[in-house]
Parts: C-alpha cells; sequence; structure tokens
C-alpha cells in the first residue's frame, strides 16, 4: 500500500505563493503525472514530497503517515531528476550501488540487487563503464537503475526526458511506463510535455499557477476540459476558441454566422466561448461557416490546415499526408455538436 495525499498544501517563495491549498490523493498503485506551464508549482510540489523542500503549510502523507518533519532518507520514496545527477568519476555499477553502500547492505545483497536492475533496464553490458562513455538514453536508465534499487515505496521522476531527442523520448516513455506496469509502484511523474503526459498517465493533474485546474484520465481532461485553460494546453494543434453569442434561436452567432444547437439549451443572449478541436472540424461544402486557408502542413499521416475565420486563426487537420487543398483556398467546415466545447464567457468554465 502506497497512497500519498496532499491536505491544504501551500508554497512561498519569500512573498510569492507558488502553492495554494493543494487537495488530492494517489491511489496505490497509480502512475500519476502533474501537468503544467513552467512555474505553475508541479516540481515545487514533488520536491516537498521528497523532503527537499520544506513543508510550511498543509500536510503530506504517506500511508496516512505524516511527511512534514520526515527527514528525506526516511521517506521511503526515490527521485530521478532532469539531469540524472550520476557521479562521474563511477562506473553503472557503483552509480547504481551507491545509495545500498551507504545503507551498508551486504555486499552479495548489492550485487543481486544491482545485476537485476541492470537486467530490467538492459544495462547488464555496461556496468562497467564510466558515464561520459553513455548515450543519455542510457544515463537515464542508470538514474532509473538507482531509484529501482531502493524497491521505494513511490517513484519521483522530475522531467526525465527533456534532455533527450524526439526518437529517444519517445522510447524511454515506453521504459518507464514498462517499468511501471511490472513493479505497481505508485510513481508521480512531472512534466509540461502533453504528450508524455496523455500516453503514460493513469489520472492527470493539470496545474496553473499554483492551483490544481482539473483531475482526470487523459480522455477525461481532453474530451471535457473543466475550463478554457485545461482546453487550450491539451492538444496539438490547440483547440480552436471563438467568441460568440447565444441567440433567442439556441444557436451560437459569430458576427454573420450561426450554428444551432440541438442537445444543448443555453440563456439567450449570453457570451460564451466556442471551442471545437482541429481533429473535430469537418469539410462539408453544405455549411456556412466558411475559412480560408492560409499555410498547409503535411505530417505525414496527417495534413495541418491554418486558416483564417473572420481575421482570426482557425486549425484544421485533415487525416492522409496528400491533400489537394492549396494556400487561398476557401473551405466550408462543420462540426459535429457532441464534439463542440462551450464555455462561459466570464468564468471561463464549461458550460455543456
Amino acid at each position: 500500500m502506497a497512497q500519498v495525499k496532499y491536505t491544504n498544501v501551500q508554497k512561498y517563495f519569500g512573498n510569492l505563493q507558488v502553492l495554494k491549498d493543494v487537495n488530492f490523493t494517489i491511489d496505490d498503485k497509480k502512475f500519476v503525472v502533474l501537468l503544467g506551464p513552467s512555474g505553475c508549482g508541479k516540481t515545487t510540489l514533488l520536491r516537498m514530497t521528497a523532503g527537499l523542500e520544506d513543508i510550511v503549510q498543509g500536510e503530506i502523507n504517506l500511508d496516512d503517515k505524516v511527511m512534514n518533519q520526515i527527514h528525506p532518507r526516511d521517506r521511503d520514496i526515490a527521485m530521478v531528476f532532469q539531469n540524472y545527477a550520476l557521479y562521474p568519476q563511477m562506473n553503472v555499477f557503483d552509480n547504481i550501488a551507491f545509495s545500498l553502500q551507504i545503507r551498508k547492505i551486504s555486499k552479495d545483497e548489492i550485487i543481486k540487487k544491482v545485476n537485476w536492475a541492470a537486467e530490467i533496464l538492459n544495462l547488464t553490458e555496461y556496468l562497467k563503464r564510466l558515464p561520459k562513455e553513455l548515450s543519455g538514453g542510457q544515463r537515464q536508465r542508470v538514474a532509473m537503475g538507482r531509484a529501482l534499487v531502493r524497491d521505494p515505496k513511490v517513484f519521483l521522476f522530475d522531467e526525465p526526458l527533456s534532455n533527450l531527442d524526439a526518437k529517444l523520448r519517445s522510447h524511454m516513455r515506453y521504459e518507464i511506463r514498462k517499468l511501471h506496469n511490472d513493479l505497481q509502484t505508485t510513481t508521480i511523474y512531472v512534466t509540461h510535455d502533453q504528450i508524455e503526459a496523455m500516453t503514460m498517465a493513469d489520472e492527470i493533474v493539470v496545474m496553473n499557477n499554483g492551483v490544481i485546474e482539473q483531475i482526470g484520465s487523459p480522455y477525461e481532461i481532453y474530451t471535457k476540459p473543466n475550463n478554457i485553460f485545461v482546453a487550450d494546453f491539451i492538444g496539438s494543434p490547440s483547440i480552436n476558441l471563438m467568441e460568440g453569442i447565444i441567440t433567442e434561436k439556441n444557436s451560437i452567432k459569430f458576427n454573420n454566422v450561426e450554428i444551432p444547437l440541438k442537445n444543448i439549451n443555453l440563456q439567450s443572449n449570453s457570451k460564451v466561448f466556442f471551442g471545437i478541436r482541429p481533429v473535430d472540424v469537418e469539410i462539408q461544402s453544405s455549411s456556412d461557416f466558411k475559412v480560408k486557408v492560409d499555410l498547409v502542413e503535411t505530417t505525414g499521416s496527417e495534413t495541418h490546415l491554418s486558416t483564417f475565420f473572420e481575421n482570426k486563426q482557425f486549425h484544421i487537420v485533415v487525416p492522409g499526408g496528400q491533400t489537394k487543398i492549396t494556400i487561398g483556398d476557401q473551405l466550408n467546415v462543420n462540426f459535429e455538436e457532441e464534439k463542440i466545447h462551450i464555455f462561459d464567457f466570464n468564468t471561463k468554465k464549461r458550460i455543456n
């Protein structure tokens, strides 16, 4: 059992409040991602969990035991850092074994644990090498091995893939998630990369300016964002957002264009934000909603269209790497009602 619970956690650096009444629980064996832009407080919360930052207000509990005054070495938590933090003068074996040697574990037990971790992480043939003789991905696996041999209750990952190239990041996402599936150890993972969050997490905690904006599965976060911040932060290209007004006929009006609503009933004359994800835009000749193509980008499996609707940029993603659409074309587009997102103009919170 390794449940982590945050209760009314706050954090200040001088007069700057970086965490504001954080309250949520991470259940045993879950892989939870703290996601948000730089400066949102996610790494500070992770470091407070590890004991590297003081908990001045609120409580952090591990299995119903308050961690506030517990020394980092006694928290039964292992952390993998962004910069690997390997000892350059030690070979791979000694880097992985270091924490065990400090705790004066028997030599035979150390050898057993290091060999076990090396086998899981495909590092067996590199045990005698120095860090400078390894690739970035291999160094990251060494850092993971050092955490693994401690057999902790909780793994903490602080943006571990940000120093790797795109192909290696994809591979390491697989490695970390597979490791979690095999070990079933509670894992807290910090990143600003939504792709990492969406592909790895059981649950995502979206943070902004020290506040939790939404907690949910990747599917919930993507399909039912709580507010405009979450809707805009998740998804690439980002969601299309436009200001509109609800008419007496229960439609959303943008200047001279109206989109009728059949299943969503809203108060007439109320101002709203209308959102539609680029992948949910349909090209349909019978629609009155017209856009003009400004840029065509082919990614291979998809084509991204940057268009303009009434002088506002509007993104469309169409399947396939080839399209007859060219710059300057005018397109008629449509949307399925169940895929649109409507937000209150003042609160920025989701309505439908």
